[in-house]
């Protein structure tokens, strides 16, 4: 392996470890700080937007960033300690800013009690099932955006505005489906948010054509629906962890997010996976003039798997019983407990 390989590949495992040691704490202190559901859904609200505007600076900055300096080398290692200067001052700053709920005087869970308040908490089972789904399925039509527009569209100029499209939705829609998961449950806004990204994809799906202001427009319609499922997810995962505390004394925020960081990864590892290889079944040469077959198979990458993922995520979250009053309910049991 050349030397360069091995370096990339040495620091890309180095950092993605440390981001995760950090981002499950991270992520749990939304069941740390509160135990309102409400309260829960506006800490997800404001993560999510953290999340989509951090990514639109990024996007619309780096290029004019990198540009300032004499190579694109050094601008964009200059642009990496930027931005990873940057972060970790944020978490130092949530370190000395936050504060968390008085932990109970109860050690802490050994590692077989951590597994069963995970194992009985149904809740969180069906949630991990639904976002494992979800996350495969659009990491495929992910990857595969680029290729549709610059393969089967022949607009690879459009790419960047069918991304900002999707940014986009999330920022104006999180606030609506963040009303919704108020109004009436968090379940009900992951339902009609699936559905509405699934009709979507299904007229993508028959449409067929290469009309860029019809195909942004469905698209536009999959995001609408698409940005209810971040909110709703951030907002739920900690809602479970009163259920395992519930049913076996024992609080395991970390255990919670820490699984479902792991449903994360093993879900983009496979949607990566099933990418090259539909792309190679697909018949797919980079840089050529593709083949009809294979534009046929990058449609049907663009909008299947994306389909039956939001719409398999809804059938499993049609199982899901967990809402506002149930666990308002269970917060209420374990603070008379605990008294």
């Amino acid at each position: 392996m050349p030397w360069p390989l091995a370096f990339a590949l040495l620091a890309q495992m180095l950092f993605r470890t440390a981001y995760t040691a950090i981002s499950i704490p991270y992520g749990s202190l939304s069941a740390a700080i509160t135990t309102s559901a409400d309260e829960r859904n506006m800490l997800a609200t404001f993560k999510v937007w953290g999340g989509a505007l951090a990514a639109l600076a990024v996007a619309l900055g780096s290029q004019p960033f990198v540009a300032l300096w004499p190579t694109p080398q050094l601008g964009w290692l200059m642009l990496a300690l930027l931005i990873g200067t940057v972060s970790s001052a944020a978490f130092v700053v949530m370190f000395l800013r936050t504060r968390e709920q008085p932990p109970g005087e109860a050690p802490p869970p050994a590692f077989g009690t951590m597994l069963r308040a995970l194992a009985e908490n149904r809740p969180f089972l069906v949630l991990l099932a639904a976002i494992v789904a979800v996350n495969i399925a659009t990491v495929i039509s992910g990857k595969v955006t680029v290729y549709y527009f610059t393969y089967y569209l022949q607009r690879p100029d459009l790419t960047g505005l069918g991304l900002a499209i999707q940014v986009a939705a999330v920022l104006l829609l999180t606030p609506v489906w963040s009303w919704v998961g108020r109004r009436w449950s968090k379940r009900q806004a992951w339902l009609w948010g699936a559905g509405v990204a699934t009709a979507g994809l299904a007229a993508l799906y028959a449409y067929g054509g290469k009309d860029p202001a019809v195909v942004m427009t469905i698209l536009a319609l999959v995001q609408i629906g698409g940005a209810a499922i971040p909110i709703t997810m951030w907002s739920l995962i900690p809602d479970t962890v009163e259920v395992g505390e519930w049913k076996t004394g024992a609080r395991v925020e970390g255990a919670v997010f820490g699984v479902v960081t792991l449903g994360q990864k093993v879900a983009l590892g496979v949607g990566i996976g099933l990418t090259g290889l539909l792309l190679q079944a697909s018949d797919y040469v980079a840089g050529a003039v593709q083949a009809p077959q294979t534009l046929r198979g990058l449609h049907l990458m663009m909008t299947v798997p994306s389909m039956l993922g939001f719409a398999v995520s809804a059938a499993i979250m049609w199982f899901y019983v967990l809402d506002g009053r149930l666990h308002g309910r269970i917060v209420r049991a374990l603070e008379r407990r605990t008294a």
